[in-house]
C-alpha cells in the first residue's frame, strides 16, 4: 500500500510543477502581456483580462503546497483538490462575460480557444523541458505537435503547442496514421524539417552524442537519385551514436544516421536509415573475480548498407551503396560474438604440475558463440572454445646435473595458443600456434663454420604429426658471410584410415626439410651490400633478393620469384626477374643524363593491367622501377610484384627499364619502363615515375612526383594512360590531382581525355576509370582548409572544364564554410552547352546555420536560350528565423527546333549507298587465299570492285540507322514517310543473295528526340544497323583465270660460313616451334584450323537493354530485348504512348540488373 501510495504522490508533484510556469507569467502586467503575445493574442501592458488575474490565487496556494515539501499520505487528498481547482479555474475563462476582455482580442475567438490552448501549452513546455526523455519521444511520433502559425487578423505569429490526446490511445492501434496526421506522411509536403529535429531532440535527451554531418558524395548520389527538386535536397544526415568510445585507439563507434529522401516523379518523400560503424570493439564484463562476460563486435560497413522508408513502397535494405570502382571491393559485414572467460587476474593458472617446476599452464579459457551477417548472402554462425597462454614447461630435478646440462638451467618451455570451433562454412575447425618448439643454443665451431643453434619442434597439423630437426648455420667466406636458418630433416607421423602404415597403424615419412631462410652480406673489395632467400617449398614459392654497391659509384639491385606449383595446384614453373643497376650519371647531351639501367624477364608470367593499374596510386611502381631498400621492404617488393605479374602457363613478359636525369645535380629524373607480354594476349604497358627537385633535391621548395601508366590490349583494341600526382607541392602547398586517356578503336570505338575527371551531370562509358580526383592545389590544410580545384575533359562528343574554390574553418562551435565553383559543358553532335555558376557562404553554431547566402545560377542553349537560378539569403538566431529567395526562369531567343520546317532523308540515304567508297569486298571467313594481292591502280580498277574469287561483297553507309524509326534527323524533323528505312533485298545482274546485316557507330541524339538530362546520362554513340553483306559468294561468278610468266634470279654466296650447332633443352625448343614464321603461316594453320562442324566460338556479345518491371526487376514481356538502349527505348515511348499508365511501371535497363 506505501508504495502506491508513494507512486500517486511522485505523480501529483509532477502534474503539480507542470503549473509551475504560470508564476512568473502572471505576476504584473507586462510579463502576462509577453506570455499571451508567445501564445499568438495581443494584451496591452495595462489591460489585462481579469479571469486570468482570477487564477493567481489557487495557483500560488497550489505552489506553497509543493514547495513546501511537505506532500504525504495524510494531504494527497487536499493537494489533488487544489490541481482541480486551478484547473477549473482556467476552464471557466471561457465563460466570463465579454467586457473583462480587451478590445484587442477577439473574444469569441480567445475564450473558445486560449483555456484549452493554455493547459495544452503547460504540459507540452513541462514535458520537453523538465522531462525531455518521455516529451521527444511523445514528439517523434506524433503525439506532441508544434507547428508555426502566421499572423493574421489581430493574433500575431506565434508557435502553436499541441497535445494528440485523442491520438494517443490510436497509437497502440494505429501508430501509422498518427505519425501521418503530425508530419503530412505520404504527400509531398512531409515535414522533413520537423521529422528530423524531433530525431535530434530524441538523441539529445537519451544523451546521444548528435550531430549532423554531410552524406559522402558517392552515397548522396545514390539516394537523391531523381529527385524532384535536385537543389533543395537536404546533403546533411543525422549521426545517433549508440555505442563509441573516442578514447580507445583505433576511436570506435557504432550507431544509425537518418538522412531525408527526396520526392521523385514517382516516390513521395521519405527517410533512409544508415547503419554505420568503424573499428572494431571487444569488451570483458566482470561476473566474478575468475569470470568475465565477453562482448566482441566487429563490422565492415564500407560500401554502405541503408533501409529506404517511403509511403508507397516497402521497407527496401540496400546493400553496396556505394559501387566497387575498379576490381572487386569487399561486402558489408557484421559480426558478433557473446561468450563467458575465465581468467585467474594473479597470473597463470596451473593445470598440471607445480608453478615453479615442470608443468601444463593456461592463461585465460573461453567459450563463445555468435555469427556474421554479411551483404553478398555468404552468413556464418559459429561456436568456439579458446585457450591462450599455453605453456609447457620441463625443467630438471634438484641436483640432477647430467639433465641440466641437457635442458640448461632454466630447463626447455614450449608456448602455445589453441582455438577449437565449429562454423556453418567451414565445418570443425582449429585456429592458434599449437605445438612444442625448443630452441637449443648450440655455438659449435667447425672451421668457417658455426653451428649457432638446434630447434626441435612438434607441430601437429592436419591429422599428421611433423617432427623437425633444424640448424641455423653461419659462415664465413672473405670478406661474405651467409646464414642459413632451419635447415635440416623431419619425420612426419600420420594416421591411415585403413591402418595400413608402414609401421603398422603409423605411417613414418623422413624428409629433407628446407630451410626457412638464407641471408648473404658482402663487406669487401669494394662491395657493400647484402640479399636474402625466402623459401616456401610447401607452397612452391622461393623469392629473393639482392642489393649491392660498388665503392659509392654502381648500386645493384635484384628481384627474383620463383614458383614451382602453379595456382591450379598442377606441377610447373614460373619464373620473374627484376634485374637494376644504378651508376654515377653518364652525360647524353643537352643536360640529360644516363642514370641507371634494368630489365625484367617472366617466363610463364602474365600481367594484370587492373593491379599495375591500381599500383599508380598506391605506390606499387615503386616496387618494379628501380626499387629503393631492397633487403628491408622485401616482403612488400614480392608481394607487390606477386599481385601484379602472376604465373600463368605460356605467357611471357619481358621489357627493359631506364633511369633519365636532366640538370646537374639532377633536378627531373624519370624512371621508365618497357613491360610487354606476349603470345596471347599480346599486351603492352609503359609505366614511369617522373620527380621534379627545384632548386635542388636537399633544399626541394618545388617538388612534383607523377606516376604514370600507359597500356595497349591488342586483344581489348584499348589504349589507356593513367597519371597521379604523389606528394607533389610548391613550397607548403600540397598539390593533388589524376589524369586518364582511354581509346578504343574495336566495334565499340571511344576516345575520352580528362585531367581531374568530368563535368558532374557527365556519365562517362564504361572504358575502366577508376575514380578521378580533381586537379587541386590545397592553400591550406586543416583548420582552416581553403582548396582550389580544376577539372578539363574532352571525349568524342563533348568538352568539359570547371573550377571551385572551397573555405572551410571552426573556432569552437562555430564553423564557417563555402564554396564557389563553375561547371561547363560543350555537346558537339547535337551541338549543346550548359553552364552552371554557384557559390556559398554559410555561419553556423552547434551544427545550426546562423547565416547562410547561397547563389545559382544555370544557361543552356542555343535556341532557344534557358536561363535559370535563385538566390538565397537565411538568417537565423535561437527562435527567430528569417529567409529570403530569389528566383528566376526564362527562356528567350527562336526555337530552331519548332521552326525548322522538314527535311529530305532519303535522297542522302541512296546517294550514301551509291558511293563506291560505302562498298567493300571482302575475304570470306574462315578461308585462306594463299596468296598476295598487289595493289591495282585506281587508273586500272576504274569504278569496279577487285573481289576474290573466294570473297564477299557488303555496303554500309553512316547517314541514317536502318531497321530503326527516327523522329528527328540531326536537328530537323524528318519527312513524312521518311522516318523509317530497311534494305530488303540486294541484287547483282539477275541475282537475288541472302544477306546479314552490318553494324556502325551512330549518335542517338542525332535521330531521336531526348531531354537534356537523357543526352548527358545515356551513351553518345551506339551500333546501328547500316547496311548489308552477302551471305555467300557462290552465284559469283569471276573470269578464268589468266597466266602470267613468272621468271626469277639465281645466285650464289661465294664463301660458305662455318656450321655451328645449338643445343636447345626441348621445353625451349617447343616453345621456340610454336611462335616461328612457319608455324605462323596460312599453310600451317590451314590443317589445324577448326572444324566447321564445330561449337561455334564462344564470343562476349553486347550488352543487351530490356523492358522490365520497375517494381520487380523481371522481364515485362520475354519479346522485348533489344541489342541498344536506343532501340529500347522507342519501344518504351510507343507502348507508354499506347497505355499511359504504364510510364511508371516500366522501365529499360541493362539485362544483368533483372532479378
Amino acid at each position: 500500500m506505501t508504495s502506491e501510495r508513494d507512486t500517486l504522490i511522485a505523480l501529483a508533484e509532477e502534474i503539480g510543477f507542470v503549473f509551475s510556469p504560470l508564476k512568473d507569467a502572471i505576476q504584473n502586467g507586462a510579463s502576462v502581456s509577453a506570455f499571451l503575445f508567445e501564445l499568438g493574442w495581443h494584451v496591452p501592458d495595462g489591460a489585462v483580462p481579469q479571469p486570468i488575474q482570477d487564477i493567481a490565487a489557487p495557483l500560488n496556494d497550489l505552489l506553497n503546497t509543493l514547495e513546501s515539501g511537505t506532500l504525504d499520505e495524510s494531504n494527497i487528498g487536499a493537494f489533488l483538490a487544489k490541481i482541480a481547482s486551478l484547473t477549473s479555474g482556467i476552464i471557466q475563462i471561457g465563460t466570463k462575460p465579454d467586457g473583462l476582455f480587451p478590445a484587442t482580442l477577439d473574444v469569441n475567438e480567445f475564450k473558445n480557444e486560449f483555456p484549452k490552448q493554455l493547459i495544452q501549452y503547460l504540459f507540452v513546455e513541462y514535458l520537453l523541458g523538465v522531462r525531455p526523455q518521455w516529451g521527444s519521444v511523445m514528439k517523434l511520433i506524433g503525439i506532441i505537435r508544434l507547428e508555426e502559425v502566421e499572423e493574421a487578423g489581430l493574433r500575431p505569429a506565434y508557435l502553436k503547442r499541441e497535445i494528440a490526446w485523442n491520438d494517443l490511445a490510436n497509437f497502440f492501434n494505429q501508430p501509422e496514421q498518427v505519425f501521418t496526421n503530425a508530419y503530412k506522411w505520404g504527400t509531398s509536403d512531409f515535414k522533413t524539417t520537423e521529422f528530423a529535429d524531433s530525431l535530434m531532440d530524441v538523441g539529445i535527451a537519451m544523451g546521444l552524442n548528435v550531430r549532423q554531418e554531410g552524406l559522402e558524395d558517392e552515397i548522396f548520389d545514390r539516394l537523391a537519385q531523381g529527385a524532384t527538386h535536385p537543389d533543395e535536397v537536404n546533403p546533411w544526415q543525422i549521426f545517433f551514436p549508440i555505442i563509441e568510445d573516442p578514447l580507445s585507439n583505433p576511436a570506435f563507434e557504432v550507431g544509425i544516421g537518418i538522412f531525408q529522401l527526396p520526392e521523385t516523379a514517382t516516390n513521395k518523400p521519405g527517410f533512409a536509415v544508415l547503419p554505420y560503424a568503424t573499428a572494431e570493439l571487444e569488451e570483458e564484463i566482470a561476473l566474478a573475480d575468475n569470470l568475465q562476460f565477453v562482448f566482441d563486435i566487429a563490422a565492415d560497413l564500407r560500401l554502405g548498407i541503408g533501409i529506404t522508408v517511403r509511403p508507397e513502397d516497402a521497407v527496401q535494405i540496400l546493400v553496396n551503396i556505394i559501387p566497387s570502382g575498379t576490381g572487386e571491393a569487399p561486402p558489408s559485414s557484421l559480426r558478433l560474438k557473446l561468450g563467458l572467460k575465465y581468467e585467474n587476474p594473479d597470473g597463470p593458472t596451473v593445470l598440471l604440475g607445480k608453478s615453479d617446476g615442470s608443468r601444463l599452464e593456461i592463461q585465460s579459457f573461453a567459450i563463445k558463440g555468435g555469427g556474421t551477417v554479411v551483404t553478398d548472402g555468404s552468413h556464418e554462425v559459429l561456436a568456439e572454445a579458446e585457450l591462450k597462454g599455453g605453456k609447457l614447461a620441463i625443467k630438471a630435478g634438484e641436483g640432477d646435473s647430467f639433465l641440466k646440462s641437457i635442458l640448461g638451467e632454466n630447463g626447455i618451455e614450449g608456448n602455445f595458443d589453441l582455438t577449437l570451433g565449429w562454423s556453418s562454412k567451414l565445418g570443425v575447425y582449429f585456429q592458434g600456434s599449437g605445438g612444442l618448439e625448443i630452441a637449443l643454443p648450440t655455438h659449435i665451431s667447425l672451421g668457417p663454420i658455426e653451428i649457432q643453434g638446434l630447434t626441435i619442434g612438434v607441430l601437429p597439423q592436419a591429422g599428421q604429426i611433423p617432427i623437425a630437426l633444424g640448424a641455423d648455420i653461419k659462415g664465413s667466406l672473405g670478406p661474405m658471410t651467409a646464414v642459413v636458418q632451419g635447415i635440416g630433416f623431419r619425420m612426419v607421423l600420420s594416421f591411415p584410415d585403413d591402418h595400413d602404415g608402414n609401421m603398422g597403424p603409423v605411417q613414418f615419412s623422413p624428409e629433407f626439410k628446407w630451410p626457412s631462410g638464407v641471408g648473404l652480406s658482402i663487406d669487401g673489395g669494394g662491395f657493400v651490400g647484402g640479399g636474402f632467400l625466402k623459401l616456401e617449398p610447401e607452397k612452391g614459392e622461393y623469392a629473393g633478393g639482392l642489393e649491392l654497391e660498388f665503392q659509392g659509384t654502381i648500386a645493384l639491385k635484384a628481384i627474383g620469384v620463383l614458383n614451382t606449383i602453379m595456382p591450379d595446384g598442377s606441377d610447373g614453373f614460373s619464373l620473374l626477374i627484376i634485374i637494376t643497376a644504378e651508376f654515377t650519371p653518364i652525360q647524353l647531351g643537352f643536360g640529360f643524363t644516363l642514370n641507371g639501367v634494368g630489365g625484367l624477364l617472366g617466363v610463364n608470367r602474365t600481367m594484370e593491367l587492373e593491379v599495375l593499374r591500381l599500383g599508380v596510386y598506391d605506390g606499387s611502381l615503386n616496387s618494379i622501377l628501380f626499387p629503393r631498400d631492397v633487403v628491408a621492404n622485401a616482403s612488400r617488393i614480392i608481394n607487390d610484384v606477386q599481385r601484379i605479374f602472376p604465373p600463368s602457363d605460356g605467357q611471357f613478359v619481358f621489357g627493359p627499364m631506364a633511369k633519365l636525369g636532366w640538370g646537374t645535380p639532377t633536378l627531373i629524373s624519370l624512371e621508365l619502363g618497357l613491360v610487354i607480354e606476349l603470345p596471347d594476349p599480346v599486351r603492352i604497358a609503359i609505366l614511369g615515375v617522373m620527380r621534379l627537385n627545384l632548386p635542388t633535391e636537399q633544399l626541394s621548395i618545388v617538388y612534383i612526383q607523377i606516376n604514370f601508366l600507359a597500356t595497349i590490349d591488342f586483344d581489348k583494341k584499348l589504349f589507356t594512360l593513367d597519371a597521379t600526382l604523389i606528394n607533389s607541392r610548391i613550397l607548403t602547398f600540397t598539390l593533388t590531382g589524376d589524369m586518364a586517356i582511354r581509346l578504343s578503336w574495336g566495334d565499340d570505338a571511344n576516345f575520352l581525355f580528362t585531367i581531374g575527371g568530368f563535368h558532374p551531370a557527365y556519365k562517362p562509358p564504361p572504358l575502366g576509370l577508376p575514380s578521378l580526383k580533381r586537379l587541386a592545389l590545397v592553400i591550406f590544410s586543416g583548420n582552416p582548409d581553403v582548396r582550389a580545384e580544376a577539372y578539363f575533359a574532352l571525349t568524342s562528343n563533348t568538352v568539359q572544364f570547371g573550377a571551385k574554390l572551397s573555405l572551410q574553418a571552426s573556432a569552437g562551435p562555430a564553423r564557417v564554410h563555402g564554396y564557389l565553383s563553375l561547371d561547363a559543358l560543350i555537346q558537339f553532335n547535337p551541338f549543346y552547352f550548359l553552364v552552371e555558376f554557384g557559390a556559398m557562404l554559410a555561419v553556423s553554431i552547434f551544427g545550426e546555420d546562423l547565416l547562410s547566402v547561397q547563389v545559382s545560377m544555370s544557361l543552356e542553349g542555343p535556341a532557344p536560350w534557358h536561363a535559370w537560378g535563385k538566390a538565397k539569403v537565411s538568417i537565423s538566431f535561437f527562435f527567430f528565423s528569417v529567409s529570403v529567395t530569389v528566383s528566376f526562369d526564362v527562356t528567350f531567343g527562336a526555337d530552331k527546333k519548332k521552326i525548322a520546317p522538314p527535311v529530305e532523308v532519303f535522297q542522302p540515304l541512296v546517294e550514301a549507298l551509291r558511293q563506291q567508297g560505302n562498298w567493300e569486298a571482302q575475304s570470306l571467313p574462315g578461308t585462306r587465299i594463299m596468296v598476295s594481292l598487289r595493289e591495282i591502280p585506281k587508273v586500272e580498277q576504274g569504278d569496279d570492285l577487285i573481289l576474290h574469287p573466294s570473297g564477299l561483297i557488303q555496303v554500309s553507309q553512316k547517314v541514317v540507322p536502318l531497321y530503326f524509326e527516327i523522329n528527328k534527323f540531326g536537328e530537323n524533323v524528318p519527312k513524312e514517310g521518311q522516318n523509317y528505312f530497311e534494305i530488303e533485298s540486294l541484287k547483282i545482274g539477275d541475282e537475288t543473295f541472302q544477306t546479314d546485316k552490318l553494324k556502325e557507330q551512330f549518335a542517338p541524339a542525332q535521330f531521336r528526340k531526348m531531354t537534356d538530362a537523357e543526352k548527358l546520362s545515356k551513351k553518345s554513340f551506339e551500333k546501328f544497323k547500316s547496311g548489308v553483306k552477302v551471305k555467300g559468294s557462290d552465284k559469283l561468278e569471276a573470269s578464268y583465270v589468266a597466266a602470267m610468266e613468272a621468271a626469277y634470279e639465281l645466285s650464289y654466296v661465294p664463301d660458305r660460313r662455318a656450321i655451328i650447332t645449338f643445343l636447345l633443352i626441348e621445353s625451349l625448343i617447343d616453345i621456340f616451334l610454336k611462335n616461328s614464321a612457319v608455324a605462323k603461316s596460312d599453310l600451317a594453320y590451314e590443317p589445324n584450323r577448326p572444324s566447321v562442324l564445330d561449337a561455334p566460338t564462344v564470343k562476349v556479345g553486347t550488352e543487351p537493354f530490356v523492358i522490365a518491371n520497375a517494381d520487380t526487376l523481371t522481364m515485362h514481356h520475354n519479346d522485348l530485348v533489344f541489342e541498344t538502349e536506343a532501340e529500347a527505348d522507342v519501344a518504351y515511348q510507343q507502348m507508354v504512348f499506347e497505355n499511359p499508365s504504364l510510364i511508371s511501371k516500366l522501365a529499360v535497363m541493362p539485362k544483368f540488373q533483372l532479378n
